[in-house]
């Protein structure tokens, strides 16, 4: 009696085992340990610029704040790329009592703003610096200055 061809290659083909089937201490494989480093440089900043002014009167001391700021947003615009790069991070009114021969002596309302812009090319941070001391600001703060490193 004659077996069908294609009913012999059924039985062989029945009789494999796939490698899913076997257990996997029983398959070939191959465990590597090692170390790695990797440099990075950063390739932006997050800089906080803060304005303060102490006027007499509070809408003055905010009129100036806003103001400056307004100066300080022109001054940047050609820095940032969109227009979520730049944040206000805070904002507050206070009166200011400094301490003038032992007393504290009412000075006048202190308002205060503080923007967090994003440099994406770190290549113009020190024209950066210099168009932002171009304008009236209070204070370029060191610290929370951020770099960092955006992957692309």
């Amino acid at each position: 009696m004659r077996f069908p061809l294609w009913l012999g290659a059924l039985l062989l083909a029945s009789c494999a085992v796939p490698s899913s089937l076997v257990p996997n201490d029983q398959q070939p494989h191959l465990k590597v340990a090692g170390l790695g480093g990797v440099t990075s440089y950063p390739n932006q900043a997050e800089i906080t610029v803060e304005v303060s002014f102490t006027k007499p009167r509070l809408k003055e001391s905010v009129v100036e704040v806003q103001t400056v700021i307004g100066d300080v947003m022109t001054a940047i615009r050609p820095f940032v790329r969109t227009d979520q790069d730049i944040r206000t991070s805070f904002g507050s009114t206070n009166k200011e009592y400094p301490y003038r021969n032992e007393k504290e002596v009412f000075a006048g309302y202190q308002a205060t703003q503080s923007l967090t812009v994003k440099l994406q090319d770190l290549t113009r941070l020190e024209e950066f610096i210099e168009k932002l001391l171009g304008t009236r600001v209070s204070r370029i703060q060191p610290r929370p200055t951020a770099f960092s490193n955006k992957l692309t």
